[in-house]
């Protein structure tokens, strides 16, 4: 399904481009879920974001984990562990684990992941979307860099119907 949404004739998909708007000047609306900061050359300042590194590792076909993808909420190093053969449903004889532990934002070094609420970022963001809103006036930001917000997989599917509805009304 989602592949012949996006091989739709009025859908153009370009990943790992660095977006320049008077290149991609659109005569269409442009979904950007980039950061809305770095969008704006951070001119009022950087947002802060967490950052992630993965740890991959083998291990012996087992029941390391009892599911999937653990989440971790304690003192652990690392917030969530994935067992890529649960998920892929391979018959292999040994789990790859994927390890993810919280690292800090560096831009250009790292990538931002996950943003971090707080008043001054919250505010700052505003500026980011009121410039945004006025320079891009064909782009519209969302995801959690380009909403500046924490979503749930759930959360985030409840958004693309939002702006997808908001889009074809």
């Amino acid at each position: 399904m989602i592949s012949n949404l996006l091989q739709h004739d009025e859908i153009d998909i370009q990943t790992n481009t660095e977006f320049n708007y008077e290149k991609h000047k659109p005569n269409k609306k442009i979904l950007f879920s980039g950061a809305i900061d770095a969008l704006n050359n951070r001119i009022f300042g950087s947002l802060e974001y967490r950052s992630t590194r993965f740890s991959h590792q083998d291990a012996p076909r087992s029941n390391f984990l009892q599911t999937a993808t653990l989440n971790y909420l304690g003192d652990e190093i690392y917030t969530r562990v994935t067992d890529i053969r649960k998920i892929a449903s391979q018959d292999i004889d040994k789990s790859v684990l994927i390890s993810e532990i919280p690292v800090e934002f560096f831009p250009g070094l790292n990538e931002p992941y996950y943003p971090i609420q707080s008043t001054e970022n919250n505010l700052l963001y505003q500026q980011y979307l009121k410039r945004t809103q006025e320079f891009f006036v064909d782009l519209i930001p969302f995801g959690r860099l380009g909403d500046y917000k924490y979503y749930d997989m759930d959360q985030a599917v409840a958004r693309a119907l939002q702006l997808t509805n908001s889009l074809v009304a």
